[in-house]
């Protein structure tokens, strides 16, 4: 019978030579050790170590989860001799550590009356089973990186829960935690300030992942709302009162009075320091309500770096204290420029609303107000906006302008890109490669604006210049639009300046000498290749593709020679399954061959499915 392999373990030996020389690995080495009464011995030996690396890795050891096997002896005895000494340091991280050992879960109890012969189902919560390590070796097994693997039986889902002791013992360890300090409250409300404070920054937002989380941590909910009406205190945890939601809390600490006379320093760093958003959301509170002259002593350069963090209410806080700062007024253009572009959006409105009392338009630069204007928060582009109805521009800032159509902010796209466009008219009435940034964005209501203003101006209008670019276009609408334009240039319409696409234009017995200018200038290929994306376009062009027949068929009459190049897209629009597309490509094959007999041969050639009599 094989023999069970024997647990990894540390030594004593490299052990306390790690120690002494106060290297880190010392931890790791410590955590491989499995001898209980060894451990428990040396308890005493570390605590009164007092050198300053002995007492950093002791407090590091304190931070790590408490479930090394067989340590049992370890921590309970640190622990007994820092509430006998009145180590607030070391407390700080038991009180922390045992609140996080036990997590409620949400179970189903089914539940069945004999009497009326029913049943039903009813949600409870309760610590699961089997979260404690393992005592004995012949349940334990190791990985080869040393860590903790538990026995088949135990759930894997509750790994992650293991944790030394009992669970009636950790429940006893945690009301012991928070006696200490309850008992220093009494006392010394100068030193319970101290001491909770160090024990807040120590938790984290993963330790109150979810509103259970919250409530499961004892100490924590004794510190932050002990006198809270919204929860009610059991024998080993907190529960809802009936009634009352996770929403309504508010900050209830224990020994408010301590808070009101002596938290305001303590408040203010677990504001700036704590990793833990309830924690800050709850110093916040007390801060606005009984701290207001420590609000307004803070820093400019703290108020700043508040205003940067991702944590709202922290924003929403330093936006208070930066309009009651009197150091605002060294703050230059620049600074406030970058803060806009650096705050947090739930209080860049706010924000907003002081860089307009103290930012003058002259003093920013076009280049600035457009990076602005083109960023996607509503409260800047909208500053920036302002500012750039108030800036004069130049003939050589109109490129500049053209980046509107880069926008970010989609709700004031169309007013900056219309701003844009008047600016523009009003230095330069005929500029083509700035109009057609407009129709070349990425974003179709900027283009559709675009096409708007060019069509505004009759000499780019009948620009071949502007009508061969566009046909250029990769995107849908334009080539639709130009589809179009291309029609009525074909039979003849006129263009009406107030619209070309949405009143129907007046028909004309001959096309004005610019408007064939446009049509002989253009390049056939690229026409070409216009019409076909349009035909076999599946999405869109639906009301555009007969348009586009009957502009090959109208080609195919006054120019013969190109029947081999646009035959092909007749056959193409045939072979269509909508109706409407097949009836009128049938149809002006008719009367192609009607007005061009000559033409009957090649296209039968070409188009052998299609029987001519």
């Amino acid at each position: 019978m094989a023999q069970r392999p024997k647990l990894p373990s540390g030594s004593w030996l490299v052990a306390e030579d790690l120690l002494e020389k106060g290297d880190v690995e010392f931890l790791s080495e410590l955590r491989r050790i499995h001898d209980a009464d060894q451990l428990g011995s040396f308890a005493p030996t570390w605590f009164n170590d007092r050198r300053a690396a002995s007492r950093r890795l002791l407090l590091q050891y304190l931070e790590q989860p408490l479930n090394c096997f067989r340590h049992e002896s370890l921590v309970k005895r640190l622990f007994k001799l820092a509430d006998a000494s009145g180590d607030d340091e070391m407390m700080a991280r038991f009180l922390v550590g045992f609140d996080r050992s036990l997590r409620r879960v949400k179970r189903k109890r089914f539940r069945y009356d004999w009497n009326t012969r029913q049943s039903w189902s009813e949600e409870t919560l309760r610590v699961p089973f089997m979260t404690q390590v393992p005592k004995s070796e012949k349940h334990v097994r190791f990985d080869e990186n040393s860590k903790l693997i538990v026995p088949r039986f135990i759930r894997p889902d509750r790994i992650v829960r293991l944790q030394l002791f009992t669970t009636a013992t950790r429940q006893y360890l945690r009301r012991r935690a928070w006696r200490y300090f309850r008992k220093i409250g009494k006392s010394d409300p100068v030193r319970y300030i101290s001491a909770v404070s160090t024990a807040l920054q120590l938790y984290r937002d993963s330790d109150c992942a979810s509103g259970l989380e919250l409530i499961d941590n004892w100490g924590l909910v004794h510190v932050l709302f002990h006198d809270s009406q919204v929860l009610t205190s059991k024998s080993h945890h907190w529960n809802l009162s009936d009634g009352r939601s996770l929403g309504e809390l508010k900050a209830a600490p224990a020994f408010l009075d301590a808070w009101k006379a002596h938290g305001g320093e303590s408040l203010l760093q677990l504001v700036g320091n704590s990793q833990c958003r309830p924690i800050r959301q709850w110093a916040i509170g007390l801060l606005r309500e009984y701290h207001s002259g420590a609000i307004s002593g803070v820093t400019i350069n703290t108020i700043l770096k508040w205003l940067n963090s991702d944590d709202s209410e922290l924003s929403l806080l330093a936006v208070d204290m930066l309009e009651r700062s009197s150091e605002r007024a060294l703050l230059t253009t620049s600074d406030w420029i970058e803060l806009t572009a650096k705050c947090n959006e739930s209080a860049l409105a706010r924000v907003c609303g002081l860089v307009r009392q103290r930012v003058k338009p002259g003093d920013v630069s076009l280049v600035e107000i457009i990076r602005l204007a083109c960023l996607r928060p509503s409260p800047l582009a909208k500053l920036a906006i302002d500012w750039l109805k108030e800036k004069p521009v130049s003939a050589g800032e109109c490129q500049l302008l053209a980046r509107a159509s880069f926008a970010e902010c989609e709700p004031l796209r169309p007013e900056l890109v219309r701003l844009a466009m008047e600016k523009i008219d009003a230095v330069e009435k005929s500029s083509l490669d700035c109009r057609l940034e407009f129709l070349d964005s990425r974003f179709e209501d900027v283009r559709a604006v675009g096409w708007e203003w060019i069509m505004k101006s009759s000499i780019l209008r009948n620009s071949p210049t502007l009508w061969q670019r566009l046909l250029e276009s990769p995107y849908d609408d334009v080539r639709l639009k130009l589809v179009d334009v291309l029609e009525r240039f074909k039979l003849g319409l006129e263009i009406e300046d107030t619209g070309l696409l949405e009143k129907p234009a007046a028909i004309c017995k001959n096309a004005s000498s610019q408007e064939l200018l446009v049509r002989d200038r253009l390049d056939p290929a690229s026409v070409r290749m216009l019409w076909a994306t349009v035909l076999v376009n599946i999405h869109r062009g639906g009301k555009q593709k007969p348009g586009v027949i009957r502009s090959i068929v109208a080609m195919l009459e006054s120019n013969p020679n190109e029947l081999e190049q646009l035959l092909p897209l007749l056959r193409t629009a045939l072979r269509s399954v909508r109706v409407g597309e097949w009836r009128t490509a049938l149809a002006g094959l008719v009367r192609l061959i009607e007005r061009r007999p000559e033409l009957t041969s090649r296209v039968q050639v070409l188009m052998p499915e299609i029987v001519l009599q």
